[in-house]
């Protein structure tokens, strides 16, 4: 059962990737449209990498005094719970990289 389970979240897995690259290529296939959506688009990007840039610089003051917390106050799993938290706020913050 337990194998059957972890098939199916694999095969689910693999089809999540495999219809991301075929809606990736679809929407960078389409046109781009006028030149004044282009322009938009442009101004659209460059704000929000802007907004990016700028929060980024601020979660990860947060996230390296959250880490030295967690690294000296917590009993257990010292420095692992720290590297953890760096580690799941990386990938929280390419996630939203990617995603704009």
């Amino acid at each position: 059962m337990t194998d059957t389970i972890l098939y199916i979240a694999l095969a689910a897995g693999a089809l999540g990737l495999v219809l991301a690259v075929f809606y990736t290529r679809a929407v960078l296939a389409a046109p781009r449209g006028n030149e004044r959506m282009v322009e938009l688009s442009t101004a659209i990007r460059e704000g929000s990498m802007t907004f990016l840039k700028r929060e980024y610089t601020w979660v990860s003051v947060f996230v390296l005094v959250m880490a030295i917390l967690i690294a000296t106050l917590l009993d257990w799993g010292a420095p692992w719970g720290a590297v953890a938290y760096v580690f799941g706020a990386v990938l929280s913050a390419l996630a939203g990289f990617i995603g704009m």
